[in-house]
């Protein structure tokens, strides 16, 4: 009889220790995170106006993507190409000339658990003439995902403007055949919105004021918006135990 009494006790002493020791886990959140994405492209704007059709998609979850959408070859930072032809836009200002224009969009990754549901955009306008001064071919791109939004601006052509300019750099320059004849270009101004929650980016490869008429050369938008973006995962695990009642014999 005590020898049952012993077994008893044992086992009743192994169930409540393993009862009383629980190891909860907390994953890492769901990478279904970028649930919308938008971009669009414009060669350029005179007056707040564009000179060229502005392009633009958007894809919001079960949606995977848009685009790509417009014209251009090695435009889009991921390297695929728009394959519509570019245009020479007709400007409202003597003051003014353009060469090829070219804006394009695309997202893709939306649907489905991806951290990295995108929107990309570039615009480009070759043989940028003010005045009498060539500034030569400004290219602009975005990107937009689950991890924040960046932007480029690349200006060739004109060895006093900067190839790489820093966000919103500020360039004097000589504009022939203008009163006044130095204008103040702003390079590469980018505004930019990475919170919890949205990554957004708009960015202007030129900007300047001439004459009282507002000029913006190669401009591209992206945007990524979801629960996660712009939000690190992150796991933990927790252990708790307490003692095990006693069984007494």
């Amino acid at each position: 009889m005590r020898t049952r009494m012993q077994k008893l006790r044992v086992t009743l002493l192994a169930s409540a220790t393993l009862g009383a020791s629980v190891l909860f886990y907390v994953g890492s959140p769901a990478a279904a995170d970028v649930t919308a994405v938008a971009g669009s492209a414009t060669s350029a704007l005179v007056g707040g106006t564009p000179v060229t059709p502005t392009v633009a998609g958007s894809a919001t979850d079960p949606t995977d993507g848009f685009g790509p959408i417009g014209s251009g070859v090695d435009l889009l930072p991921s390297g695929v190409d728009c394959t519509q032809v570019g245009t020479t836009p007709g400007v409202p200002t003597p003051l003014l000339s353009l060469g090829l224009a070219e804006a394009c969009t695309r997202g893709a990754g939306v649907a489905g658990e991806n951290h990295l549901g995108f929107a990309e955009s570039g615009a480009r306008v070759s043989d940028v003439i003010i005045g009498t001064t060539n500034i030569g071919t400004v290219t602009t791109t975005c990107r937009a995902d689950g991890n924040g939004a960046v932007g480029t601006t690349t200006i060739t052509g004109m060895s006093s403007l900067p190839t790489n300019p820093t966000p919103g750099q500020q360039v004097p320059v000589a504009l022939g055949g203008l009163v006044p004849t130095t204008a103040t270009l702003t390079l590469n101004e980018q505004i930019v919105t990475n919170v919890p929650g949205t990554a957004t980016i708009t960015v202007n490869g030129v900007r300047l004021n001439l004459l009282g008429v507002e000029i913006i050369l190669a401009q591209v938008t992206c945007s990524a918006t979801g629960p996660n973006v712009n939000v690190t995962p992150t796991s933990s695990s927790t252990s708790s135990s307490s003692s095990p009642p006693t069984c007494k014999a």
